[in-house]
């Protein structure tokens, strides 16, 4: 069994007024880097997760230079996950699914369930239509609606999960999902590597945490937190603004940065600290600790809008 290491750091500068150092991991067989660019001004903290959302690094990466601060970048693949294997199994992690334990744990299921899918579709199980339908959700949606249907399942039960209208339900098929010894130890693995993530960044002392993240058009947006909708019941508070499209809005932790923001032209919506879901993302572990989080997102490619979110960020709080 491989461990989480901290190979070595690279310090050196890069051209303007930054410093650039790498931090660099192996989990599993994977070699995971994470890039601090460091203006020679202070500011506040930036962190970029998902290796395919380039777009918010580039953006950040602009603000630093001209407001002083520091970027955190995970980059390892060019994709969101990070895949790596231990004693020859394959698992993949979301970086900003790792930072409580219940979130590594779903990490975990979802790769159970969608390896119990391949497995129901070699047995050559019947509604297999289905079974290919949710497993294109799987892999060209995402994490979001798996990790809704498993919101009520537990590890040793029996769950059917399908498709219905682009939408996940349950119902009994899939085989119970039970744990391993090696499973046990990838937990403690990513949960190593979470642990260190954050320790670097001190991201329990810092004055206010900046996530970065892009998404697809039409996709993950505003509206995910509107009644009826696959985030309602994580949202306390949402702000409409006059920007047309729903993909480019701020995501709070905090109501005094959520009023401090409007009116606003983007949208912002409030996080229910208290009615979240846990699924180990960032915001999940800085709600519980009252740590002070905003998530700039964009659509992919938006990057003036980008910037300019950020720039109206600091703005209103500087007040």
């Amino acid at each position: 069994m491989r461990f989480l290491t901290i190979l070595v750091s690279v310090f050196c500068f890069s051209c303007g007024h930054s410093q650039e150092a790498v931090r660099i991991f192996t989990l599993g067989d994977t070699v995971v880097n994470l890039v601090v660019h460091r203006s020679d001004k202070p500011g506040l903290l930036y962190y970029n997760m998902h290796d395919d959302e380039s777009t918010s690094a580039d953006a950040a990466k602009e603000i630093i230079e001209e407001e002083g601060g520091v970027l955190y970048e995970l980059v390892h693949s060019g994709y969101r996950y990070i895949g790596f294997s231990v004693d020859s199994v394959r698992y993949e992690i979301d970086p900003n699914r790792i930072y409580t334990e219940a979130g590594i744990w779903r990490e975990l299921r979802r790769l159970m369930v969608r390896d119990s899918f391949l497995l129901l579709q070699t047995m050559h199980v019947q509604d297999s239509m289905h079974l290919l339908m949710l497993r294109d959700s799987l892999f060209n949606v995402g994490d979001s609606l798996l990790y809704y249907a498993l919101s009520n399942q537990d590890a040793g039960s029996e769950a059917y999960v399908t498709v219905q209208n682009g939408m996940l339900s349950l119902r009994t098929l899939l085989p119970p999902l039970r744990y391993c010894d090696r499973d046990t130890a990838v937990f403690h693995l990513v949960q190593a590597f979470a642990d260190t993530l954050l320790a670097i960044m001190q991201i329990d002392l810092q004055e206010l945490v900046i996530a970065l993240h892009n998404n697809t058009h039409n996709g993950y947006g505003l509206g995910s937190y509107h009644i009826d909708n696959i985030y309602q019941d994580e949202a306390l508070a949402t702000y409409r603004g006059l920007h047309p499209d729903y993909d480019d809005f701020y995501f709070v932790t905090e109501r005094r940065i959520f009023e401090a923001l409007q009116p606003n032209y983007y949208h912002i919506v409030l996080q229910d600290n208290h009615r979240m879901t846990d699924d180990g993302s960032l915001s999940v572990y800085c709600g519980l600790r009252g740590i002070h989080y905003v998530n700039v997102e964009a659509q992919h490619k938006h990057e003036k809008e980008q910037k300019e979110m950020l720039k109206i960020l600091l703005e209103r709080l500087s007040r």
